[in-house]
């Protein structure tokens, strides 16, 4: 009967206890509480925890791309300030005047460079996944590079009129590198090895080997005389001449010759910007569900910034992309209008473009980023609201019912007393009772 009895009064304590556990707020704190409840508990609590993590990944990101954001800002700028200046320099100014838009320009690409190379967190912003290098980096001295032109709607249209006439394929990469000849511009399609007047009108050129006096049939490839960032390379030196065919005639002894004609490749001795970083990305996933690289990329490398030209195309011959090309274009600018008041004509027609192209390549970085930052303060907003959810499930299925659990502990405490009560009075005597 004792046994009994001890059994049972310590299983009312039990009872009594795991009810005080509840006390905390919680109904579960082990498998046996609620097997059923506690798994559904255990796999919220994991929901939980993924949507904390991915919180913190989207803020990083977003974080990222603002700084990021506002050093494009800043670059776009001043690249808009320097396509009001060659606008100035396509007027009638004197050298000195051409010399201090020059200067002016400078300083304004200058800044871009430092705006590029923004840190934060001791990371640099646009170095791709190579974040402890510094991405841009400005020559101290001049070099020699060869001038690109990418064409206006009106100039690409009628070069494509003449693809097809010629049977060829329209191209929707328009950029060119541009020959002189006088005062007559051409412009070379490195791609195709063509050379195209500069109304459009006559296609020139077959691809050759150098000749014996240095000069040049038209390479196949432009990357035969200059590097992935246009620089010169080692042993071509100015004046570049190449030589193009503009047909075919009869010598004296009734033999075909070529009609040719020799074109300046059009160089500005100008400073230069290298880039160092990579064009690599960092892939910050903002949600569960299927992997996606373009959405879920947090920074913009120097590639993404930058653009490429001919002189880093594969199509072009090179087999590297050195992520430098607006920057480039624009020095150029600023080396062109450094020679003085005889560039008013190229600014109209080469400079202009150059510079727009490089304002709209930096604004196109902006625009693609900002639509990246724009998803990912979504993904944040839904995830505040996702992290709301789940901590209702988690309670609904976890919390302890307040009235209940005092109802219960008084009964259960009445019970207590009451055991212990009767307890005293029905058990057996002890010896000491009959002694």
């Amino acid at each position: 009967m004792t046994h009994r009895y001890m059994k049972q009064l310590n299983r009312t304590y039990e009872r009594q206890t795991k009810l005080m556990e509840q006390s905390d707020g919680s109904r579960l704190h082990r498998g046996s509480d609620d097997s059923v409840a506690y798994s559904r508990m255990l796999r919220y609590k994991k929901d939980y925890d993924e949507n904390v993590q991915f919180q913190s990944n989207v803020k990083t990101a977003i974080s990222y791309m603002k700084n990021s954001s506002a050093a494009l800002s800043n670059v776009s700028d001043n690249t808009k300030t320097l396509v009001e200046k060659v606008n100035a320099a396509q007027g009638t100014n004197t050298t000195s005047d051409m010399q201090a838009i020059s200067a002016e320009m400078l300083v304004l690409v200058q800044e871009s460079v430092s705006a590029l190379n923004m840190q934060v967190g001791g990371k640099f912003l646009f170095s791709g996944q190579a974040s402890l290098t510094q991405p841009f980096v400005m020559s101290s001295e001049k070099v020699d590079r060869a001038i690109t032109m990418t064409l206006d709607p009106s100039q690409a249209s009628a070069y494509n009129r003449l693809v097809v006439q010629e049977g060829g394929t329209p191209n929707t990469d328009l950029e060119f590198v541009t020959l002189s000849s006088g005062s007559s511009t051409y412009f070379w399609d490195t791609k195709n090895s063509w050379v195209i007047s500069a109304d459009m009108s006559t296609k020139y050129g077959v691809p050759g080997e150098p000749s014996s006096d240095g000069k040049y049939w038209i390479p196949e490839y432009i990357s035969e005389l200059v590097d992935s960032e246009g620089k010169l390379r080692e042993g071509i030196t100015q004046p570049v001449k190449v030589t193009v065919c503009v047909g075919e005639e009869t010598d004296a002894s009734g033999n075909k010759v070529y009609k040719t004609e020799e074109l300046e490749l059009d160089v500005a001795t100008q400073f230069m910007v290298s880039y160092y970083g990579d064009t690599k990305s960092y892939s910050i996933p903002k949600e569960n569900g299927a992997v996606q690289p373009l959405s879920d990329t947090a920074n913009a490398s120097g590639l993404d910034v930058m653009g490429e030209n001919v002189f880093d195309n594969i199509a072009s011959g090179a087999d590297i992309s050195a992520c430098v090309s607006a920057l480039n274009d624009m020095l150029a600018i600023v080396a062109k209008a450094d020679t003085g008041e005889s560039c008013a004509n190229w600014m109209s027609a080469v400079g202009k473009t150059m510079a727009n192209n490089a304002f709209d390549t930096f604004n196109g970085a902006q625009t693609k980023l900002a639509a990246r930052q724009q998803a990912y303060e979504s993904s944040l907003t839904m995830l505040e609201s996702q992290e709301e959810y789940i901590l209702n499930d988690i309670t609904d299925v976890s919390s302890t019912d307040v009235a209940k659990l005092a109802v219960n502990m008084m009964e259960l405490q009445t019970t207590y007393q009451l055991s212990l009560s009767v307890g005293s009075r029905i058990l057996p005597p002890t010896l000491a009772d009959y002694l």
